[in-house]
């Protein structure tokens, strides 16, 4: 939406690359982390990745892109779980799989770009929505839970 996308992926890529290359030209430790250790992460990132997407897909089925607020599914705990699932869940793969210090540290500088990205998107919802897309900033993480998210969710259930 609103040309964020493609230039958040482009970014997000050259620094997973950089990354990469850092560990090939400065002795950087690599991580230890044992075999099952490693399977387990894999499997969280992967699972959490996969509901991500999935899910967001779901709720923002495209003939309702644009017409209604999403605030169920993944859109209860983020405002936007799909760059979620790709800053912090492809990136957390990647690191496992190339055992990569340099590469998990990306999360941080990947965090804030992304955030940076999404403002026009937001102001736009804000336009759309109004206050009720105002409220729900208030009470819903950008890209990681809030504890307001999370306290509401368990109430529900």
């Amino acid at each position: 939406m609103l040309g964020v996308s493609i230039p958040g992926l482009l970014v997000t890529i050259a620094a997973w690359s950089v990354c990469l290359s850092i560990d090939i030209f400065i002795p950087i430790p690599e991580m230890k982390i044992t075999f099952w250790l490693s399977w387990t992460l894999i499997a969280m990132f992967g699972g959490d990745l996969l509901y991500l997407l999935i899910s967001s897909f779901i709720q923002l089925k495209k003939s309702e892109w644009g017409n209604k607020l999403a605030i169920e599914g993944p859109y209860q705990f983020v405002r936007h779980p799909f760059y979620s699932g790709l800053i912090y869940s492809v990136t957390g793969l990647i690191a496992i799989s190339q055992q990569s210090w340099s590469l998990l540290i990306s999360v941080l500088p990947l965090s804030i770009y992304w955030s940076w990205l999404v403002q026009k998107e937001e102001r736009s919802l804000v336009k759309q929505f109004g206050k009720r897309y105002q409220d729900y900033m208030k009470t819903t993480g950008q890209f990681f839970p809030s504890r307001e998210s999370l306290k509401k969710v368990a109430e529900k259930n």
